[in-house]
C-alpha cells in the first residue's frame, strides 16, 4: 500500500509541484498519500496570480476547482490540524491552503470560460466546469415567453424543480413588462444567472444583459448559462460592485462603480439601456447610490421617462426593521435619483409607511416578504411610467454595430486591477 501510494502521487505530480489528485478513495491510501504529500511538496511563496504557481495546473484542474462537490474528491478531506484528521490530513490541507493562497480559484478562470464558450454542446459546457462523473450536475430547459431558455446548476443544485422555476420564469417576475425586447440590461449580483437568462430571453437576440459577480464560483455559472444560451447576449463580469472604484488587496479583488464602468468601457450600449437588477446583499445601497453616474444621453436626455426602470432588492435586514434609517435611505436615494418606488405589481409606494400598509391589506408584515416579488424586489420608476404604459416608454433598439462590439467576455484591463494586468497578461501567454 505504501509503495502503490507513493507511485500514485508520483505520477500525478506536475512540474509545477503540486500534488494534483489524492492518490486513491480509499481512506488508508489516501492517509498515506496525504502523509507522503506533506513531505514531498515544495513550499512556495504567497504570490497571487503567479503564473508557474497555478497556470500549470489551470489546463487539467479547471474544470473541478468550481464544483465544491469535485473539489473535495480531488483534495480529500480539508480539515487539517490538530483535531481535525490530525498528520494524515496535513498533505490535503497543505494543498488547498497553497491553493486558495495562489489565487487560483482567478489564475484558472480563462482557462474554464474559454472551455465553456467553445463547447460544442451543452454537455461538453457543463464539464468544462464539471469533469467529476460522480458529482451532480444538469441542464434544464423552460419554456419561456416565445422561446425556450437552459439552465445549468453544477456546483449549487435549486432545493427542487419549483424552487428553481421561480427564480427563472415565474410569472410574478414580469421581466416582459419591465424589460424591452432588442435594448440592453444590467444585472448587479448575478448569482447563478438565474435573473440574467430570463432577461436576456426577453431582450432576444438583437439585446444584451451585462451581468456582475464577484464570486468567482457563482460567476462560472453566469458564464454556463451564456455558453449553454448562444442565441442570447449575456456578457458576465467577475467583478465586485461598490459606490467606487476600489481594489481588495486582501481578497485579490476589484470592486467597480458599475454605472460608472459602463459608460466608460461599453458607452454604445448606455443610450439603449432599460433595466438595471440590483440584489447584491450589504452592497444594495452603494450600488444604488452608484446609478448617480449613470449619464443621461439618448432618449433619456430628452424624455425623462424612457430611463431604465430599477428592480432593487429590499433586503431582509431593512425589512425586519419595518421603516427604519436603511429603508428611509431607500426612498431618499430613489428621489434624488429622480424614481418613485412601487410594488413589484407596479402599485405606488409613496413612502415606506405606504408599504408597511400595502402589505398589511395582504395580511403580512414587511418582514414576511422573502420570495413573492411583491416587497422583496420594489421596482423604481422614472414619473409618469407604470406597470401599463411601461413598454410604451422603451428607449431607442440597440444598434446592430453597438452589439457587434460586445465581446463575449470582458478584456484582463477591463475586470482586473491595472497591478495585476501584467500578470494575467503573462498567463495567459
Amino acid at each position: 500500500a505504501w509503495v502503490l501510494g507513493a507511485l500514485d502521487l508520483y505520477r500525478e505530480r506536475d512540474h509545477s509541484g503540486y500534488l494534483v489528485t489524492a492518490a486513491t478513495e480509499m481512506p488508508l491510501l489516501s492517509g498515506i498519500a496525504s502523509l507522503l504529500a506533506a513531505v514531498v511538496m515544495p513550499a512556495h511563496p504567497a504570490l497571487p496570480y503567479d503564473a508557474g504557481n497555478c497556470s500549470a495546473l489551470a489546463p487539467r484542474m479547471s474544470a473541478y476547482v468550481y464544483s465544491e462537490c469535485a473539489r473535495k474528491l480531488r483534495f480529500g478531506s480539508l480539515g487539517g490540524g490538530k483535531g481535525k484528521g490530525g498528520l494524515f490530513a496535513t498533505g490535503r490541507q497543505r494543498r488547498w491552503e497553497a491553493f486558495k493562497r495562489h489565487n487560483c480559484f482567478h489564475a484558472m478562470r480563462p482557462h474554464a470560460e474559454a472551455a465553456m464558450l467553445r463547447a460544442a454542446d451543452a454537455d461538453a459546457a457543463v464539464r468544462a466546469v464539471q469533469a467529476e462523473s460522480s458529482c451532480w450536475s444538469s441542464v434544464f430547459t423552460y419554456p419561456y415567453l416565445n422561446t425556450s431558455i437552459r439552465f445549468g446548476e453544477f456546483s449549487a443544485r435549486a432545493p427542487s424543480d419549483a424552487v428553481r422555476r421561480e427564480r427563472l420564469v415565474h410569472p410574478s417576475l414580469a421581466w416582459e413588462t419591465w424589460m424591452c425586447p432588442a435594448t440592453a440590461a444590467i444585472d448587479i449580483g448575478g448569482f447563478l444567472g438565474d435573473t440574467a437568462l430570463p432577461i436576456a430571453a426577453v431582450a432576444g437576440a438583437s439585446g444584451a444583459v451585462l451581468s456582475f459577480e464577484w464570486n468567482v464560483i457563482s460567476y462560472m455559472s453566469v458564464v454556463l448559462q451564456a455558453a449553454l444560451n448562444p442565441s442570447l447576449r449575456i456578457l458576465p463580469a467577475n467583478v465586485g460592485v461598490d459606490a467606487r472604484d476600489r481594489y481588495d488587496a486582501k481578497r485579490l479583488h476589484r470592486y467597480v462603480n458599475v454605472p460608472a464602468w459602463v459608460a466608460r468601457e461599453l458607452p454604445a450600449i448606455v443610450p439603449h439601456l432599460s433595466l438595471i437588477k440590483i440584489d447584491v446583499d450589504d452592497f444594495n445601497e452603494a450600488a444604488l447610490e452608484s446609478l448617480l453616474a449613470l449619464p443621461k444621453v439618448g432618449a433619456a436626455a430628452a424624455d425623462a421617462r424612457r430611463r431604465p426602470v430599477v428592480k432593487y432588492e429590499w433586503y431582509q435586514r431593512a425589512r425586519n426593521e419595518g421603516c427604519g434609517a436603511e429603508s428611509q435611505r431607500l426612498w431618499a436615494t430613489a428621489a434624488k435619483l429622480g424614481y418613485e418606488v412601487h410594488a413589484g405589481d407596479g402599485t405606488p409606494l409613496p413612502t415606506c409607511q405606504a408599504a408597511k400598509e400595502f402589505a398589511r391589506r395582504l395580511g403580512k408584515s414587511l418582514r414576511q416578504f422573502g420570495g413573492e416579488n411583491l416587497l422583496s424586489d420594489v421596482m423604481l420608476l422614472p414619473p409618469g411610467v407604470t406597470m401599463a404604459n411601461r413598454q410604451q416608454f422603451c428607449p431607442p433598439p440597440l444598434p446592430a454595430a453597438a452589439l457587434a462590439t460586445l465581446p463575449r467576455l470582458p478584456t484582463p484591463a477591463q475586470v482586473l486591477p491595472e497591478a495585476e494586468q501584467a500578470v494575467r497578461a503573462a498567463e495567459l501567454r
